[in-house]
């Protein structure tokens, strides 16, 4: 059996977790499209393609890791899926949309998102930290 290997190397440069019960799944990167650890991401429910969100009011995923545009132009013309985050609590100073880390008012509509919406996914302040 042959085995496609990834280009990636995962690296852990920020406090975006926060628990220990992190879940991850995978999915499609489309073709010269770059994400960073901490997106906020939709997946496409018809292809399993991730994309960009426009807002921090329609994610469902939290990318794990950096996939450059020629990363992913190589992962979509072979197929391999990249991990992403399912389930977990997250640091939502380390959140972005589209490679920007939210404001504050960004924190909060992702957290009110993530409260009502994703009952895996918790957007949690650090302890003693205030969001100012």
């Amino acid at each position: 059996m042959n085995a496609l290997r990834q280009d990636l190397t995962v690296t852990s440069g920020n406090d975006l977790l926060i628990g220990l019960n992190n879940k991850t799944s995978n999915a499609l990167v489309p073709a010269g499209v770059k994400f960073e650890r901490g997106d906020l991401v939709d997946v496409d429910e018809t292809t399993n393609e991730l994309s960009h969100v426009a807002s921090a009011t329609s994610f469902c995923a939290i990318m794990t890791l950096d996939i450059t545009a020629a990363q992913a132009t190589s992962h979509n013309s072979k197929g391999i899926e990249v991990p992403i985050y399912t389930q977990g609590t997250f640091d939502p100073f380390e959140c972005k949309v589209n490679g920007t880390k939210l404001d504050k008012a960004g924190r909060l509509l992702a957290r009110a998102y993530a409260n009502k919406n994703l009952p895996g996914v918790e957007l949690h302040m650090p302890h003693g930290v205030a969001d100012v």
